[in-house]
């Protein structure tokens, strides 16, 4: 049972950074403003677990990102988030077959 609310809760973290991002437009979002918007939403995170969750995203083929060596920026090297195509279209941050990617 705890895994399945943990996973739904990522369902809907991800959901929000979707959602988040397709209201930035062409600019992106840093992985600090993303984490900012979680919380707002009542759904805070650690920015490791925003950076697993980004991960993730891209893997689908959601969003992608600039890279960075600076950590100052953000986890990992992560720079400016950006939605892609698939990902506006993407309604909830669910991966699906169709994506190629394995759940």
């Amino acid at each position: 049972m705890r895994i399945n609310v943990e996973r739904d809760r990522a369902d809907a973290q991800r959901g929000l950074i979707l959602r988040y991002l397709k209201q930035a437009g062409p600019r992106g979002a840093t992985p600090a403003m993303l984490q900012k918007h979680l919380f707002e939403k009542s759904m805070p995170v650690f920015m490791e677990t925003l950076n697993e969750l980004l991960h993730y995203l891209r893997e689908c083929g959601y969003v992608t990102w600039d890279e960075v060596r600076e950590e100052e920026y953000g986890p990992a090297g992560i720079g400016c988030v950006k939605i892609t195509a698939a990902g506006i279209n993407c309604v909830d941050g669910r991966a699906k077959e169709s994506d190629g990617v394995l759940l």
